[in-house]
């Protein structure tokens, strides 16, 4: 895709982002004479409340970063382009129905403040783990870690829709971080094991080379 195209892309679906989102709160401001502030974002205890007419503009960079992330030349390949779209909606999917229902119950069963602690990282994780090493794995690392921060906003944008777009993009980019370092370091070790170091570590720690050298001299 040229630069060009990339360009008005991005334009044209952050103005149609951005414009549902005000004719959202416009009618939420019609119908209930004011427009919700979020204060308890999750995890995220905000200090301050945030408006929702700031989901207007988010909107906006939301739809911006989501036209990047398909147009990337990460995904050139139609292997990487298959597992991001799976992990792009494998996020959003664990952001806007597997995380609410889950601490749903959870508050049921444990009280209000002890579910969304834990759930929420779990979850985000989870989704950028799973694509992030399933892409690193078959592709590469640099690639799988763009495919785990993509799955972690995406995530982070399914949060979103419910806390509010500002906090949706904090955890985001919270959780893609979190899990491109947890990536990097399975990738790490899942190449060093391939390389064979591991054994010839066990064998140098058996001291099994000593033995293979002293019976060559017998």
């Amino acid at each position: 895709m040229t630069s060009e195209r990339r360009l008005t892309l991005i334009s044209r679906l952050a103005l149609v982002a951005a414009s549902l989102a005000a004719a959202v709160w416009t009618i939420c401001y019609w119908r209930t004479g004011s427009v919700p502030a979020i204060v308890d974002g999750g995890v995220l205890k905000l200090p301050f409340a945030i408006s929702r007419w700031w989901d207007v503009p988010m909107a906006a960079i939301w739809a911006a970063l989501i036209v990047l992330a398909m147009t990337s030349r990460f995904i050139e390949d139609e292997r990487v382009r298959r597992i991001l779209i799976i992990g792009l909606l494998f996020g959003l999917f664990c952001g806007l129905f597997i995380n609410l229902p889950i601490t749903e119950v959870l508050n049921q069963l444990y009280g209000q403040d002890y579910d969304l602690i834990f759930i929420e990282p779990l979850v985000g994780l989870v989704a950028g783990l799973a694509c992030g090493l399933i892409v690193s794995l078959n592709v590469g690392l640099f690639v799988g870690l763009f495919a785990s921060m993509a799955s972690c906003l995406v995530y982070g944008l399914g949060l979103g829709l419910v806390y509010g777009l500002v906090p949706g993009l904090v955890y985001g980019l919270v959780y893609g971080l979190l899990a491109s370092l947890i990536v990097s370091l399975v990738y790490g070790l899942v190449t060093l094991a391939r390389s064979g170091i591991w054994r010839h570590l066990g064998r140098w720690l058996l001291a099994a080379d000593k033995q293979n050298h002293t019976s060559s001299k017998i």
